[in-house]
């Protein structure tokens, strides 16, 4: 269980990050800024939404971002999904914080090595929301 969950956190992570950027504190302003940008690059035809031809990411991300599932991504629907992933995250790590300290440790870890030590920016053996946040960034497509 505590593996799907785990793995369900990462595909949805990925799949979101292909459309709309990760919103960042204290960056409610960046955020926005940032979502702004992706539409402006993806919305082709300028009608300040993005459509399923304008869509890069896979067709099942689209689905899940497209709330009332008219066929095009806007502004809000694309706020609404930083929103859930943001708690997504925050309950995720959470859950395998296991001694309850914020950090997640290697013993708390889950998932391949490697990725941990990836991640360990600071080499001391624990995992902060911070570099759990930079590992997200530099893993999206620029």
């Amino acid at each position: 269980m505590k593996h799907s969950v785990f793995a369900l956190f990462l595909t949805i992570g990925l799949l979101a990050t292909t459309a709309f950027p990760q919103t960042e504190s204290p960056g409610q302003r960046r955020g926005r800024h940032n979502k702004g940008k992706l539409l402006q690059r993806s919305d082709a035809n300028g009608d300040g939404q993005i459509s399923r031809d304008e869509w890069k990411g896979r067709p099942r991300g689209f689905e899940r971002l497209d709330r009332n599932h008219d066929g095009t991504l806007t502004r809000d629907e694309a706020e609404q999904a930083a929103r859930d992933r943001a708690e997504h995250r925050r309950k995720a790590i959470e859950q395998a914080d296991k001694n309850g300290d914020g950090q997640i440790n290697r013993e708390e870890w889950q998932r391949r090595p490697e990725v941990f030590d990836r991640l360990d920016q600071n080499r001391d053996g624990v995992l902060t929301r911070e570099e759990l946040a930079a590992g997200r960034r530099h893993k999206r497509p620029q």
